[in-house]
């Protein structure tokens, strides 16, 4: 379902662009922002510490695994 999970980059929206990435997945909203700013598809995933900011904003979000894959699985 995936080409390449990468766990490292400080500035994640450079990376997503030099990867060419299709779909970002992040717990951070601000992550998630910067990223879609860039024109790159994100979801942000709701974690216990997130939940509350990411509700806050106007990004699309997912709260468990299961719900990620039917996400995934209804893009692709």
């Amino acid at each position: 379902l995936y080409d390449k999970i990468i766990f490292e980059g400080a500035n994640k929206g450079d990376v997503c662009e030099k990867e060419k990435i299709d779909l970002f997945v992040d717990d951070s909203p601000i992550n998630c922002m910067h990223v879609r700013e860039r024109g790159i598809n994100v979801l942000a995933f709701k974690s216990g510490i997130t939940a509350d900011a990411i509700d806050q904003t106007d990004l699309p979000s997912v709260s468990s695994w299961d719900e990620l894959y039917d996400k995934i699985n209804s893009i692709v």
